[in-house]
């Protein structure tokens, strides 16, 4: 794996030089680092292990700046429910947010919601020279850009969709690991077992969570979201087809309760060595590979989706840090904002998510960060 350049006194420095900045002092050569020592700022986190990273490490910067980081740490669907009724109000209580592009940048950015921080990153004032928008990969900046070429959010995460599978499980079955969605669907009905307790696929079927897990199956078919006009298009043939594979794995193979099942549910199946599939972002990989909450370390292979009848596309979901306009507080917000995609905290999602060689985990956990 390649090495990040960045040491950890330059990272903090950035983020503490960020902080300054938002206050309007003129950039120093040598930052206070103190200045806005006993200062608070509260950040609104999605549970998961992106929300538990930016925790591991928000400590050093409290250990140099002295401005404490206080965050709540929510399961996804209350925390999006909570995020709209505080922004909505005008009165958040956090000062920074987790946001998931996937499900919320264009109702953000409707809203107004985000500060722009276009101009933060292009003035040597408030951002230090080493944090710029080529450390972002093609992939965030385009969740991240507006059409005007505004960043209203720094880009954190782009987890591509992966097949995750129980290698134990298939060779006890002598099953060979699929590389379409037909031969994928035949495999998960003999892997299952429910007499004792194995499944033969996992996923999301709890509602509107299931359509990242649907997506996979629409544009594999050949699927797309819109015509040039913008009109929606999931409910021609191939939405049809789509869905047909979607219900047949779900309904067929998969645990029961499976309709009330998020990505937490369904990598509980897989962690407990419950089930022999599950189809979900490459950035899940991590607890899979913890002897602290897994039964199957070492056990799981990672590989691409399954290919379609017309295309093989891994949908991506995105992450991001950002916070709102007008800003609670005027001074510190920015620098953990920053600090959230800095290649320190690159470095250690992905040594987390290093679980396979056949998953180039950088590329696709952290693509903000670059080596």
């Amino acid at each position: 794996m390649a090495h990040f350049g960045p040491t950890r006194r330059s990272l903090l420095g950035t983020l503490a030089a960020s902080a300054l900045g938002l206050t309007g002092f003129p950039a120093r050569a040598e930052p206070q680092w103190k200045k806005y020592a006993g200062t608070t700022i509260e950040a609104n986190l999605i549970k998961g292990p992106r929300g538990e990273l930016l925790q591991k490490y928000a400590s050093e910067f409290t250990d140099l700046t002295g401005i404490k980081v206080e965050s709540e740490v929510i399961p996804e669907q209350q925390q999006r429910q909570k995020a709209v009724i505080e922004l909505t109000s005008g009165k958040p209580s956090f000062d920074v947010i987790h946001v998931s592009y996937h499900v919320q940048k264009r109702q953000f950015e409707k809203a107004g919601w985000l500060a722009d921080l276009t101009p933060f990153m292009k003035d040597p004032n408030l951002t230090a020279p080493d944090l710029t928008v080529d450390d972002f990969s093609a992939g965030g900046l385009q969740f991240a850009q507006n059409d005007k070429g505004e960043m209203h959010s720094l880009p954190w995460s782009v987890d591509y969709f992966i097949l995750y599978w129980n290698k134990e499980l298939f060779a006890k079955k002598g099953v060979a690991l699929p590389k379409t969605f037909d031969e994928m669907a035949t495999a998960a009905e003999k892997l299952n077992d429910p007499a004792n307790g194995i499944y033969g696929f996992t996923g999301r079927g709890l509602r509107n969570a299931n359509m990242t897990l649907w997506t996979n199956f629409f544009l594999n078919y050949g699927g797309e979201f819109l015509d040039a006009k913008g009109n929606i298009l999931t409910d021609g043939p191939e939405a049809i087809e789509a869905t047909k594979m979607y219900q047949r794995l779900l309904t067929k193979t998969a645990p029961p309760g499976v309709a009330g099942f998020n990505w937490m549910e369904s990598m509980a199946s897989l962690t407990q060595g419950r089930a022999a599939m599950w189809i979900d972002g490459v950035g899940w990989a991590p607890p899979i590979e913890d002897p602290n909450a897994s039964r199957v370390v070492g056990k799981i292979g990672y590989a691409l989706v399954p290919a379609g009848p017309r295309a093989s596309i891994p949908p991506p979901m995105a992450t991001a840090s950002a916070f709102p306009r007008p800003a609670r507080k005027r001074r510190p917000p920015i620098s953990i904002a920053n600090g959230r995609c800095r290649r320190r905290w690159a470095r250690g999602c992905c040594k987390a998510a290093a679980v396979s060689r056949s998953v180039t985990p950088c590329s696709m956990t952290m693509p903000c960060a670059r080596a």
